[in-house]
């Protein structure tokens, strides 16, 4: 959904014309991402929304990454800083910010 809003606005913004929007989300659909039902991080995101004091809307994202045990880059400081300082166990481990990544990449010498 979120490649939806951001084709969108592309769309609104006439950075993309209505047909390449509709492209766009065509490829997308066809790359072989993984798309998740919104519907299995319910439960999960809500309780991590609870527990955070953040939107419940961020927290799905968090809970994708505590199921799947894979690391959450965000450029969203704010989630990031109330993630760490939570002090949940696995999350905060799981989590860093896209500076903090890509200075990782860079370091490895996989991105310049």
């Amino acid at each position: 959904m979120e490649c939806a809003n951001i084709l969108w606005k592309k769309v609104r913004r006439a950075e993309l014309t209505r047909t390449e929007g509709e492209m766009a989300g065509q490829i997308l659909l066809r790359s072989g991402l993984d798309i998740v039902a919104g519907s299995e991080l319910l439960g999960p995101a809500l309780s991590l929304a609870a527990d955070l004091d953040h939107p419940a809307y961020d927290c799905a994202y968090l809970a994708l990454a505590l199921q799947r045990n894979s690391l959450f880059v965000s450029a969203n400081l704010r989630l990031i800083n109330k993630v760490k300082a939570s002090n949940h166990p696995t999350l905060a481990g799981l989590v860093t910010s896209l500076p903090e990544a890509q200075a990782a990449l860079m370091a490895r010498g996989i991105v310049s």
